[in-house]
C-alpha cells in the first residue's frame, strides 16, 4: 500500500465522524501516507480542538495513493471512487440486511469493511459478493483521564446517575429508555437520569419538542408516585464536554434497537462506567455479561424512520426486553458496587483490545490482505 485517499465527514458530530478523526491519528503515527476528503452531512460541528483541526488541514494535500477508503454510507460511492485505485466502502449498520439499492453499490467497490461481525454476516445474507472484512474502530482511553466533570445544572452530587447520549430516533428507543426508568425507581430514591439527546438539530424548537415529547409521555405512564427526575442537556457538547459526561455518568444506558458498533458503550467503558444495552449489535464485540449488563430482545420490523429511505419494513432490529431492563437498571443500582467492577474490567477490555494503535494497525493489515487477493 503506498497511501490512502480517506473519504469521511471529519469534522461532523456523528460515530462516522469521530472514527475517521481518529484513524486518521493513527495511520499518521504509523508513518501510513494519507490525504483526506471533507464531506459534511451536518448543519453544526462540534469544536475539535486545535490539535485536531491542524492535523486535518494539514492532510489536505495531494500524495501518492493506491487506496481510496470511503468511510460513507453506500449511496456515497460512486462520487469518489477512482478509477486506477483499490477502492474500499467502509460502513456500519444497524437492521439484519441492507435495502437492495445498497447491494450494486457495494458490490461496485473492490471490498466492503464493516464495523462488527454482526454486519458482515448481514451483509453476506444481502448479496454482497465482494470481500467483507470485520474492521471495528477503537478507541483513546488516555482522553478520559485528569479530564472536568461536566456539569448539569441542578444534579445533586449524591444521586447515582443513570445516563444516555443519543439522537432521539426510534432506532434509539427513548421511549423505551424512559419506561424501564419511570418504572424501576421512585422519587424517593437517589438516582437521576441524564439524556444528553436531539432531534434534527439544536434549534429551540427543536428542543421544545423533546421537551414536549417528554411531557407527553409522563401523562402516558401515569405512576403511584412523582416520576422520577430526569435531567435535559439539550446543546451541543464539545468532544471535552462528552468526556467529561462520561466522567459524571455512573451506569450507560442504551437501549437502542440497532447499533452498527457502539462508539457510546466505548466511551462509558473508557470512563470506568459499567453498561447497559441491548444484546444486538456492533458493542457485542466488546461486551459481554462479564464486563457489561446485556438485555434480551426479539426481533421486530424496522419502523418510524421514514425521513431515512434505507430503512425498510421488511428489515429487522431488536425489540429489548423493558421488564428486563428494569430489573437489570434496579439491580445496578441496589449492586452499585458490583456494576463499578464490571466497569473496569470493561474499561481493561477497551485497554487491551480496542486502543487506537491496534485497531489502525488491524486496518492496514486487513487493507493490505484485501490487496493481496487481488
Amino acid at each position: 500500500m503506498k497511501g490512502i485517499k480517506f473519504v469521511a465527514p471529519f469534522r461532523d458530530n456523528s460515530g462516522y465522524a469521530e472514527a475517521s478523526r481518529q484513524f486518521i491519528k493513527g495511520l499518521v503515527q504509523n508513518n501510513i501516507p494519507v490525504t483526506i476528503k471533507y464531506i459534511s452531512h451536518e448543519k453544526n460541528h462540534p469544536d475539535l480542538g486545535k490539535e485536531t483541526e491542524s492535523l486535518l488541514k494539514s492532510l489536505e494535500a495531494k500524495i501518492d495513493y493506491d487506496v481510496v477508503l470511503v468511510h460513507l454510507t453506500p449511496e456515497h460511492f460512486p462520487y469518489y471512487k477512482e478509477e486506477g485505485k483499490f477502492n474500499i466502502g467502509y460502513i456500519y449498520w444497524e437492521t439484519s440486511k441492507l435495502h437492495p439499492e445498497w447491494i450494486p453499490l457495494c458490490n461496485s467497490m473492490d471490498a466492503m469493511l464493516v464495523g462488527c461481525d454482526w454486519n458482515k454476516e448481514s451483509f453476506s445474507d444481502s448479496g454482497i459478493k465482494v470481500p467483507v472484512l470485520s474492521n471495528p474502530p477503537g478507541i483513546d482511553t488516555k482522553e478520559f483521564e485528569n479530564k472536568e466533570l461536566y456539569r448539569v445544572k441542578g444534579l445533586p452530587d449524591d444521586v447515582f446517575k443513570f445516563y444516555s447520549i443519543f439522537q432521539w430516533t426510534e432506532r434509539k428507543n427513548p421511549t423505551g429508555l424512559l419506561m424501564a426508568y419511570w418504572n424501576a425507581f421512585k422519587d424517593t430514591d437517589k438516582v437521576a437520569l441524564i439524556l444528553k439527546t436531539y432531534r434534527s438539530n439544536y434549534e429551540t424548537s427543536e428542543v421544545e419538542s423533546i421537551k414536549s415529547i417528554i411531557g407527553s409521555l409522563k401523562q402516558h405512564f401515569p405512576l403511584p408516585h412523582k416520576h422520577p427526575p430526569i435531567y435535559f442537556v439539550s446543546n451541543m457538547l464539545s468532544r471535552e464536554e462528552i468526556v467529561g459526561l462520561h466522567l459524571l455518568g455512573d451506569c450507560l444506558v442504551y437501549l437502542s434497537r440497532g447499533e452498527g458498533l457502539g462508539l457510546p458503550h466505548m466511551e462509558a467503558a473508557c470512563a470506568g462506567n459499567p453498561v447497559i444495552a441491548t444484546n444486538l449489535g456492533g458493542h457485542t464485540m466488546f461486551m459481554d455479561e462479564s464486563n457489561s449488563y446485556l438485555i434480551d430482545y426479539s426481533w421486530t420490523p424496522v419502523f418510524g424512520m421514514p425521513w431515512i429511505r434505507w430503512y425498510l419494513s421488511d428489515q429487522m432490529w431488536a425489540e429489548p426486553d423493558i421488564g428486563h431492563a428494569i430489573n437489570t437498571m434496579r439491580h445496578v443500582y441496589d449492586h452499585q458496587d458490583e456494576a463499578k467492577e464490571k466497569g473496569l474490567m470493561f474499561k481493561n477490555k477497551m485497554k487491551t483490545d480496542f486502543s487506537w494503535n491496534t485497531r489502525t494497525v488491524a486496518l492496514v493489515e486487513n487493507i493490505n490482505k484485501l490487496l493481496n487477493k487481488v
